[in-house]
């Protein structure tokens, strides 16, 4: 069946207000309905329609709940591949959170609320930048040994072309792989305060193109050859970090567990190495955890980020261990993609929130950098999985469910007044 019309409008003449404004007189022609409320825009359509969404209609509302305030005791940014740092406190964070699952934003607060109580959380933050790995085509296996020698040889020279696309990119590391004739070589980069996926590509493109004339036996398969690893499950991920790699832990005394959470240290534990340790073996999942991706995908949305990078943040792997009649809880992110400039994190919702963040009570420098987002995307995730865990244990996250989401019917399929 052929298309009555396209909503990819060619006219260059036109604004893109005025592309958005025809897209939507094209849509009301062919459907039936009230659109009004989805073909309302509350942001900078000119600005969003060249560099964020094409063939824009309108835009979506999504709730957005803020838990909070937490305090991290101890923060260590580890920035660009080191471990080390000084450590310092980081007060009263707040974390906004754009969902409609109801219940969530209640939970990670609760999670929040305990390890206030608890004073002893602790952050690191470790940038291993952002990765992109290029696929190459050789002649043989031989000459796919010969062209990483190549590489090996002349990294410096190669990472100069790429830094010289941006004063905001610095070289960090390379990984390379060889299966048969096809070589992977992948790179990573700070790319300080944007995510930089799309400034890594770009340098690299560049880069290539500067000594492609040098390998005329190689060839350029792909930009990206699946071993970046960019929103899916990954290996080396979860080896080498992607982005920020984020580690938290916390103390949480058998008084916290029981006055918060109605759970005792020892039960928890049975409930984690049955669920997120045993189970997810049986799953085949990489993802030792909860649900990690909730949190994550509630504060990307609500910060500008992209969401799809939920997916190498769900790889985390979190621990519950009795310590005394205590719980020691520590959590394992390796890929926290983030950024506080670029994508979609000028547009003036996303940018207010991110402007909640910090205690700057309106002070232009206090809206959060982007190791401040990746330490709260972590904190958030945390909250989410102590207090997630401990509604499983103790028997109450369906009826927390039935309760804050709303539900109206019960377990056995009765109405209820809620």
């Amino acid at each position: 069946m052929a298309h009555k019309f396209s909503l990819y409008i060619r006219d260059e003449n036109l604004s893109e207000v005025e592309k958005v404004k025809k897209r939507q007189e094209l849509v009301k022609s062919s459907r039936t309905g009230d659109f009004s409320e989805l073909f309302d825009i509350n942001f900078p359509v000119e600005k969003a329609g060249r560099s964020n969404c094409e063939n824009m209609i309108g835009s979506i509302e999504i709730p957005v709940g803020l838990v909070g305030p937490v305090k991290v005791k101890n923060f260590v940014n580890g920035s660009n591949g080191s471990k080390s740092g000084k450590v310092s406190p980081v007060e009263d964070i707040f974390i906004p959170l754009a969902t409609t699952e109801g219940a969530l934003v209640a939970s990670i607060n609760r999670g929040c609320k305990a390890l206030n109580l608890a004073d002893n959380l602790s952050v690191v933050i470790n940038k291993v930048g952002m990765a992109r790995a290029l696929v190459f085509k050789c002649e043989s296996t031989l000459e796919a040994y010969e062209f990483v020698d190549w590489m090996k040889n002349n990294i410096k020279t190669f990472a100069d072309y790429c830094e010289s696309t941006s004063k905001h990119l610095k070289f960090l590391t390379y990984q390379s792989f060889i299966r048969g004739r096809h070589v992977y070589l992948r790179f990573s980069f700070d790319t300080e305060e944007a995510m930089g996926m799309n400034m890594v590509t770009i340098a690299l493109k560049f880069a290539w193109n500067k000594v492609e004339e040098d390998h005329k036996k190689v060839k350029l398969l792909s930009l990206s050859g699946n071993v970046c690893t960019d929103k899916k499950d990954s290996v080396l991920n979860r080896m080498y970090g992607r982005g920020f790699v984020v580690e938290l832990e916390a103390f949480l005394s058998k008084e916290i567990l029981a006055d918060i959470f109605d759970v005792n240290a020892k039960d928890l534990v049975k409930s984690h190495v049955a669920k997120n340790l045993v189970g997810s073996n049986v799953a085949g999942s990489m993802a030792q955890n909860m649900h990690v991706a909730n949190a994550l995908a509630a504060f990307y949305i609500a910060t500008g980020q992209d969401p799809a990078h939920v997916v190498g943040g769900s790889e985390s792997s979190v621990t519950f261990e009795e310590d005394g009649e205590g719980l020691y809880v520590a959590l394992t992110l390796p890929t926290v993609s983030v950024g506080s400039i670029g994508g979609g994190t000028w547009l003036p919702k996303q940018t207010q929130a991110r402007s909640l963040i910090l205690s700057g009570k309106g002070e232009e420098n206090s809206i959060a950098n982007s190791t401040i987002l990746a330490l709260s995307a972590g904190v958030a995730a945390l909250a989410g999985e102590i207090s997630g865990l401990c509604a499983l244990t103790n028997q109450s996250l369906a009826s927390a469910h039935q309760k804050l989401a709303r539900c109206n019917f019960n377990l056995r399929g009765q109405t209820t007044n809620l």
